[in-house]
């Protein structure tokens, strides 16, 4: 697996709106990803090891959807410390 980046769970992750916040990540719509927990917790409804799909990508900005049909994943609480993405 390709380290993407390390996500902050508290500064980079908007519950509010589902979005996960990096600039530069490099992701595009479709690419499958999964998390990987550095410190701390991954925000409520996210799981390590769990294959997701980007979807709604900006440069700087993305959201994830389930692997298998791509359907926004609800970021149900804030996490604590940080994760890894890879591909």
């Amino acid at each position: 697996d390709a380290l993407v980046a390390a996500i902050n769970a508290v500064t980079e992750v908007n519950v509010t709106t589902d979005t996960i916040t990096r600039n530069g990540h490099g992701l595009s719509n479709g690419a499958l990803i999964a998390l990987r927990i550095n410190s701390g917790s991954l925000p409520g409804n996210l799981l390590a090891h769990t294959v997701y799909r980007v979807i709604n990508a900006t440069p700087n900005t993305f959201q994830l959807g389930d692997g298998a049909n791509g359907d926004l994943i609800n970021i149900m609480a804030g996490g604590s410390g940080s994760f890894d993405i890879s591909r």
